[in-house]
């Protein structure tokens, strides 16, 4: 029973990990793109953020703290509607936002004792 449950944790970890790195990866991109006001990139860029994001959110929510979920769901639907009206300061903070939030899911979710007891 122990090797199951010590199985499906490294599994949820490393699954984790790489849903992570996409929304990461998208959230810098947006990043990269609103830095250069190339606007209609960052808008393909959130249209894939939100592909990244769906299949988080689906992945998550069994598993982790609805809360932190929910205000990750917000600052990506934020992200999106601010470039949507070219807020680029404002868009800029908020990716900044969901970086974090999701560095700190990561965080949380990693395989250390501190998580365990």
């Amino acid at each position: 029973m122990l090797v199951v449950i010590v199985g499906f944790a490294t599994f949820n970890y490393y699954h984790t990990s790489a849903i992570a790195k996409d929304l990461q990866d998208s959230l810098s991109g947006i990043q990269q793109h609103l830095d250069r006001e190339d606007w209609e990139q960052a808008q393909k860029e959130i249209n894939q953020l939100n592909v990244h994001w769906e299949t988080a959110d689906r992945w998550w929510t069994p598993f982790m703290d609805h809360g932190e979920i929910d205000m990750l769901d917000q600052s990506i639907g934020r992200v999106g509607s601010l470039v949507e009206v070219g807020l680029k300061e404002e868009a800029l903070v908020e990716v900044k936002a969901a970086k974090r939030m999701v560095q700190r899911i990561i965080d949380r979710e990693g395989i250390n004792l501190s998580n365990i007891f």
